[in-house]
């Protein structure tokens, strides 16, 4: 998963960019803010999408 994929699965699930540049991206939902670092078509590292995921509160666990 790139970061411009995982950035597309947040805003699909009610969360809006509030601050973006070319390595930096803030969304914010609510009372949580994420912030993503990395270019758009940057690899994510194994377990980096699981744990963003958890703090977003995206489903599964």
């Amino acid at each position: 998963m790139t970061v411009q994929e995982l950035i597309r699965a947040l805003q699909a699930a009610g969360w809006q960019v509030v601050k973006s540049d070319d390595e930096l991206h803030q969304l914010k939902h609510e009372d949580r803010i994420v912030t993503i670092a990395g270019k758009l078509e940057l690899s994510l590292p194994p377990g980096v999408e699981y744990v963003l995921a958890r703090h977003a509160q995206l489903g599964g666990d």
